[in-house]
C-alpha cells in the first residue's frame, strides 16, 4: 500500500488520533503523517524528540 492509499484508508475510517511510532527513523513512514489524514497526529516512543513537524500536533514524553 503506498503511503497516499495509506492516508486515504486512515480518512476514510475517520480515524480521529494517529499515533507516529517512529519519526525520522530508518524505515519509518512519516510521509502518512505528512498527509495530515487524521485531524489529531500523535508523536510518541520511537523517536526521542520533537519532529519540527508542523503537521504533528503533540508529542508524548516523560
Amino acid at each position: 500500500m503506498s503511503n497516499i492509499e495509506a492516508a486515504q484508508k486512515i480518512n476514510n475510517d475517520k480515524i480521529d488520533i494517529l499515533v507516529d511510532l517512529k519519526g525520522h527513523t530508518r524505515d519509518s513512514r512519516f510521509e502518512i503523517a505528512a498527509l495530515k489524514p487524521a485531524p489529531i497526529q500523535v508523536s510518541w516512543l520511537g523517536f526521542p524528540g520533537s519532529t519540527g513537524a508542523s503537521f504533528i500536533d503533540y508529542i508524548i514524553t516523560d
